[in-house]
């Protein structure tokens, strides 16, 4: 027995459930025949499965309210959700049921969504529903009406309250419940264009050959005109009789009926009403092949702008059809959103953008402005409505006088235009690094956060299978050297390039990438601490586990709520202390190549420690050790972490 005789078997409807107006039917509904055109019609057929498959690039997430933070499909509080929308019914997966939603709406500018409930739902779970079914907009009718609007739907006959129901539609002037197709304007030319291909492939049976009567001078019988009509068409009728040698006698003479017009009108036809229908699904001939004049750059313009003009607002009408029907009963304080990170079309548009977002930085334009001129979505920051000035913006004047009143102690100076030149480029540089750290923090944060996921599974894992004893953590480094090494990497050259700036003097690029490998050598020590801490943790776990006698399951899921509980507050820590290190290391490394001074520089406010609001001015030559024993802040020699943990200083270079 498969799936749907199971189905109907266990939840077939008798006379003694309840009345139609509450009832649920518990029979997978899925409108799979939408309609004759959709088979019939390449270019129908080819816009749906274009609109359908690519609008579920968008990667689904979960949200809070209160802090815009995305919610891991594993957290306790989203994993009902998440396995609903996983596996929305037993037939579907989350992807084939968004490429029917998004099919539907893109052919009747409308869809249904049938929320069904179990009747032995678990605690907790009693707003979500069960199961959620796609349906055809062909088989649904409004059934009732009360003052607010539909009541409630009959689909393939059985009614529904209108709460079961999700109903996504576009706009109707006539009729404020129900969408038309875009196909419904152009129905009489679809149908001439069937005619004239029905007539097209009737030439071409023909042996593409034009109609032509048999003429003679001679008087035939009835009888006779059937007998010649008959012995010919069995000797030449058909594509397959093509060629064949034809005798005429009794002075038979052919005479061809001429079609040639017929012919180019046809072909024309045929290209306008496909003009038409794909004008009518909003779609582009270069999206489906259908010229040979597109180039790739014209392809990806036309791409972009079919995804913000077509599957963009599609895809914003079922993320908040959603939202409001399933997500909100369900967990007011989350919601789901639709990414579009890993879309094609956007990629380019994106890089785009950032190159314009670069240059306007490069001029001092204020962060928080570029963002939403350039509407790049980054959530804004509270240095981002400052102007900045560019280091090379700076008179060399101003530059040098700055650098020899500030670190030359012998001299008192009181030049108030040269000390708040000092001043000024100390804020420069503070507002640079700070700004810059975040970014690196969150691009950390985000790569170790995910490495702590799939820790957590691999460790759950062996948990169960009952092989934690022989765990494989010098696997765990390499998985983890592999995930985060190279994020501070690019760090280091990060902070390279603030040395340079600082400086305004080049070195040779092997330099700096001698300067980038001495830091990372000794970061790399760090990193493997990481696992250790994980692997002590792992360890306590397991052996008061055993000492208590517990099941592999449940020591699997002590294990993931252990290691697991905090791990995005262990990654932020972890991250802050890293990209603070990795900038300033690459600065201080490669100041050492120039013989340079280094002066530790605080962020000047209340959540500065102690130790470091005394050191805030302190210089030192690049290559030695502040007074608290660092090369700089987020050293990773450090022996205290209570230096260096969560630290925002950071570096001002000087000549000596």
């Amino acid at each position: 027995m498969n799936i749907k005789k199971l189905w109907k078997s266990l939840f077939k409807k008798t006379d003694s459930d309840e009345t139609p107006a509450t009832a649920q039917v518990w029979q997978p509904l899925v409108g799979s025949n939408m309609s004759s055109a959709f088979a019939e019609i390449p270019e129908v057929y080819q816009s749906i499965l274009f609109i359908s498959t690519n609008a579920t690039q968008a990667e689904l997430g979960y949200f809070r309210f209160k802090d815009n933070a995305e919610v891991y499909r594993d957290n306790p509080q989203v994993r009902p959700l998440s396995e609903l929308l996983d596996r929305p019914n037993p037939e579907m997966d989350l992807n084939t049921f968004l490429e029917f939603v998004y099919g539907f709406l893109a052919y009747h500018r409308e869809v249904f969504i049938l929320k069904v409930k179990s009747r032995g739902q678990l605690a907790g779970t009693r707003n979500l529903p069960a199961q959620l079914w796609p349906v055809n907009p062909k088989e649904c009718t409004a059934a009732s009406f009360d003052a607010w609007g539909v009541s409630a739907w009959s689909i393939k006959g059985v009614i529904y309250p209108a709460e079961d129901v999700i109903h996504i539609r576009y706009f109707n002037p006539v009729d404020m419940f129900r969408s038309v197709s875009p196909l419904t304007p152009l129905d009489e030319l679809i149908k001439a264009n069937k005619a004239a291909m029905k007539s097209n492939r009737a030439f071409y049976e023909n042996n593409s050959q034009a109609p032509f009567i048999l003429a003679t001078e001679r008087d035939l019988t009835k009888t006779q005109m059937h007998a010649i009509k008959d012995a010919w068409e069995a000797g030449h009728k058909g594509s397959e009789k093509r060629g064949n040698t034809g005798f005429l006698s009794g002075g038979l003479k052919p005479y061809s009926i001429n079609t040639n017009n017929g012919t180019a009108e046809f072909v024309e036809n045929s290209k306008n009403t496909s003009e038409r229908i794909l004008s009518g699904l909003q779609m582009q001939k270069a999206l489906l092949n259908m010229t040979d004049t597109t180039n790739y750059a014209t392809y990806m313009g036309q791409l972009r702008t079919f995804w913000q003009n077509v599957i963009r607002p599609m895809v914003r009408k079922v993320e908040s059809a959603l939202n409001t029907s399933v997500v909100r009963p369900f967990a007011p304080e989350l919601e789901l959103r639709f990414k579009y990170d890993n879309v094609e079309a956007f990629q380019a548009d994106f890089a785009e953008k950032v190159k314009t977002a670069q240059t306007l930085a490069s001029i001092g334009y204020p962060i928080n402005k570029i963002s939403d001129r350039l509407n790049l979505g980054f959530e804004p920051v509270a240095w981002g409505d400052d102007w900045w000035i560019n280091f090379g913006l700076v008179p060399a004047s101003d530059y040098r006088a700055g650098l020899t009143a500030e670190t030359d102690d012998t001299k008192a100076c009181t030049c108030t235009h040269t000390k708040s030149t000092q001043e000024l480029r100390k804020e420069t540089v503070w507002k640079r690094f700070d700004r810059t750290q975040i970014r690196t923090e969150m691009l950390m944060a985000q790569k170790m956060g995910r490495f702590f996921l799939e820790q957590g599974s691999r460790l759950k894992r062996a948990a169960k299978d009952g092989t934690l004893n022989a765990y494989d953590w010098g696997s765990e480094d390499k998985a983890l050297e592999k995930r985060f090494f190279p994020v501070v990497a690019d760090a280091v050259r990060v902070g390279i390039g603030f040395g340079r700036e600082q400086l305004q003097k080049s070195v040779k690029a092997e330099t700096e990438e001698a300067a980038e490998r001495r830091y990372l050598g000794k970061v790399a020590q760090r990193l493997t601490g990481i696992n250790r801490t994980t692997r002590a943790k792992v360890e306590d776990i397991l052996t008061q586990g055993l000492a208590d006698g517990q099941s592999n399951e449940d020591l699997a899921e002590k294990l993931a709520a252990e290691v697991l509980g905090g791990f995005k507050m262990r990654a932020r820590n972890i991250a802050r202390t890293e990209s603070t290190g990795a900038l300033n290391g690459g600065t201080v490394e490669y100041a050492a190549e120039l013989g340079a001074t280094k002066t530790w520089l605080t962020a000047r406010d209340s959540e500065v420690r102690e130790s470091h609001a005394e050191l805030d001015g302190e210089t030192r030559a690049a290559n030695e050790v502040f007074s608290n024993g660092l090369s700089h802040p987020g050293d990773p020699a450090a022996i205290n972490a209570g230096e260096v943990c969560n630290c925002r200083c950071t570096i001002l270079l000087n000549y000596k």
